[in-house]
């Protein structure tokens, strides 16, 4: 049976000592906390080098043994000044976040730390997990032990010289693009200078193999990470909180669905301030918490995974100006329970009280005497409910979901590039992951559950789990992937695509079809024109609705000899979308991006073809709820437990479906036909299974 956890990260002053500690435990337990997350800085505990003062992380680990307290402790990798220096003379600093953990003379001290840190705390009844790195982000430098591991990387991919000149040169390059003159010339020497001189400002074949390359960095770092904690320690879970959930992770390597497999347990960071660009509104910072936390369900498919960090104070310095409300406090909690997760630890318990950086930022407490604040009581009284009703909620499981969603790191390189190049161009680098939120919203608040997978995942034959799978924006495809989809479609499965799907091969060139890698047969039609409009397009369906999608057109042309259907024309007369059977499945694409417009606009019309489309293969709503309310359904053998929420900014009528008017509250309180919520609310059912 799962656990759910509440916890909140805590910073370590180091002027503190055992009675401020203990007087903050007793209140880390009084607002209904069983876990703590704390940050031991490497450069606060080892300033002069070789020398650890662990003194005031004692004194605080002293005072939670004495109460009902979990810790998970995190290696806060800062590299002290005294190593800064050092690297800094050897002409190995690189800059960054964080040093880079390729190099031996930062992995050697740092595995110093790590050992007195383990050992020393270890054995503390306190201590839950091993948090190895917080927010992992690569080092993204060039330096000479990157380059000699890439050039290995890239004598794995091409293991022949033609193999690599297919890759790099298997199109005509406008531009030229550098190739060494053997494989055996491909080595660190020539990739510095290729990296240094060569482009002249234009990206190459080089930066888009680095940046798939760039995961399995990031992961040998996490694996070597782990793997130093557990030289010492392999009776407590590791464990990273991953970050940058619903925005595009290529800049740092972060490919979640590969990192995410390596530590025993995982979380995500979601902070509305600063993530989520749009901001506009209750409906729209719902949907960016929900699609984040069934991301991070599907990064471990069912293992242990928890929200890391969720803002639960004021942010005042950062982009977007932001305070959740105690309304929201408690959806979230309830819908991170309801998604499957484990837990959500809130940043943060206190404001930083020093420096211009977050001073005073996201703490939950009131940040000079750290009093309660409605928000803190909101938290805890949905501890003390959860705790309450502990036995009803717990064994109830997330159901497997029949949708899959795609989620294309390459598709991800290819918009990262493109702003590479074009940085003046407004509203680029984002549009594959703001199409798969716009696919998720339509999804989401039609209340179809919904999961995401990785082209590896689809590689690996993940396909025959689903029912329906939705490519939304996914113009970059592997040949591997597309042959999986085609015998998906072929064996039953239902596909929906939009945005100028396939056009794009695995080494991004353009190829002789469109969409490729045998996705022209499974629409049965092929690209005919492709558009820039200045306005956005409309096409109309067969049945007559009016569908809008974003400022380009792909005209389509149905291929000789195919079953396919118009589905839709533009109001020339050509062809918008298209429908066909292919096998025993089929398959409807679109030449609008309806998806990603569908990121930062509500249109019922457009939500509704591609939740439409899910109902018409066959899948069923978790709930049958009205326009505005969320409704997620967690099963167990004896009864459902249902977790309702508003995305209304004004009070809500909502009339319950014919099954659930049976149900009753936590308490045991009949529920009547219809429950009144009010802005953001959230009402929690139970309904007993029939006995047979």
């Amino acid at each position: 049976m799962r656990e759910f956890t509440v916890g909140t990260m805590y910073w370590l002053n180091p002027n503190y000592g055992r009675k401020e500690f203990a007087c903050d435990c007793r209140r880390l337990v009084e607002n209904g906390y069983t876990l703590v997350r704390l940050i031991v800085w490497w450069e606060l505990v080892e300033e002069k080098k070789g020398r650890y003062d662990f003194s005031f992380v004692d004194d605080f680990m002293a005072e939670a043994e004495k109460t009902p307290l979990n810790v998970m402790i995190t290696v806060g990798f800062y590299p002290p000044f005294w190593l800064t220096c050092e690297l800094d003379a050897a002409g190995r600093n690189d800059p960054g976040r964080y040093p880079s953990l390729a190099r031996d003379e930062v992995r050697r001290p740092l595995a110093k730390l790590i050992e007195a840190l383990v050992t020393r705390y270890r054995n503390s009844p306190a201590l839950a997990y091993w948090n190895i790195w917080n927010e992992p982000t690569l080092n993204m430098t060039k330096n000479r032990p990157v380059l000699e591991a890439f050039a290995a990387w890239l004598k794995r991919k091409y293991p022949t010289y033609d193999d690599l000149r297919q890759g790099w040169r298997g199109e005509y390059p406008v531009l030229s693009l550098l190739l060494p003159e053997s494989l055996e010339a491909l080595t660190a020497d020539w990739l510095e200078t290729a990296f240094r001189l060569g482009s002249r400002g234009r990206t190459s074949a080089i930066e888009y193999d680095f940046l798939l390359f760039a995961p399995e960095l990031l992961a040998d770092q996490v694996r070597w990470l782990c793997g130093e904690i557990r030289k010492y320690d392999t009776s407590h879970p590791t464990h990273t909180n991953l970050h940058g959930v619903n925005g595009n992770p290529v800049t740092a390597g972060r490919d979640f669905y590969r990192t995410a497999a390596i530590p025993d347990t995982i979380s995500c960071s979601i902070h509305q301030s600063n993530d989520n660009v749009f901001e506009l509104g209750l409906r729209d910072r719902r949907n960016f918490y929900l699609c984040g936390i069934d991301r991070t369900w599907s990064w471990r498919k069912g293992g242990e995974a928890m929200v890391g960090e969720l803002q639960v104070g004021t942010s005042d310095v950062h982009p977007r100006k932001y305070t959740p409300t105690p309304e929201t406090i408690t959806a979230e909690l309830w819908l991170a329970y309801a998604a499957g997760l484990h837990g959500v630890i809130h940043w943060e318990f206190q404001g930083w009280r020093s420096g211009t950086f977050e001073l005073g930022e996201f703490g939950l407490r009131a940040p000079a005497d750290g009093g309660p604040t409605p928000r803190s009581e909101a938290v805890e009284q949905f501890a003390r409910t959860f705790s309450q009703y502990r036995d009803r909620l717990l064994p109830a499981e997330r159901p497997a979901a029949q949708i899959a969603i795609l989620d294309s790191y390459r598709s991800g390189i290819y918009e990262y590039l493109q702003w590479i190049d074009h940085r003046n161009v407004p509203d680029i680098g984002m549009n594959c992951v703001n199409a798969v939120l716009g696919c998720y919203r339509a999804l989401r608040e039609a209340n179809f559950a919904v999961e995401f997978v990785s082209e590896e995942e689809v590689v690996a034959g993940i396909l025959p789990r689903y029912r329906v799978l939705f490519l939304p924006g996914v113009p970059l495809l592997s040949r591997e992937a597309g042959g999986k989809i085609v015998d998906f479609v072929r064996q039953g499965g239902q596909l929906w695509a939009d945005g100028r799907c396939g056009w794009l091969d695995e080494h991004m060139f353009v190829r002789g079809e469109i969409p490729g890698h045998g996705l022209q047969q499974v629409f049965g039609a092929r690209e005919r024109e492709y558009r820039a409009e200045p306005e956005e397009v409309r096409a109309v369906r067969v049945d007559g609705l009016s569908i809008a999608g974003r400022r380009m057109r792909q005209d389509f042309m149905p291929l000789p000899g195919a079953e396919a259907k118009i589905y839709a024309r533009y109001s020339d007369g050509t062809v918008a979308a298209v429908e066909n059977r292919f096998g025993r499945g089929r398959a409807r694409l679109w030449g609008v991006e309806l998806s990603r417009r569908l990121r930062n606009v509500f249109d019922p019309a457009a939500e509704g073809e591609i939740s439409g489309f899910a109902g018409e293969s066959g899948v069923r709503p978790e709930m049958e709820l009205p326009c505005g309310v969320i409704g997620r359904v967690m099963e167990r053998e004896t009864s459902r437990v249902a977790v309702l929420n508003s995305l209304s900014e004004t009070p809500l009528r909502v009339p319950l479906p014919l099954e659930w008017r049976s149900a009753r509250h936590l308490d045991g309180s009949a529920v009547s036909t219809e429950l009144v919520l009010g802005p953001g609310a959230t009402e929690v059912l139970l309904l007993s299974r029939p006995h047979h």
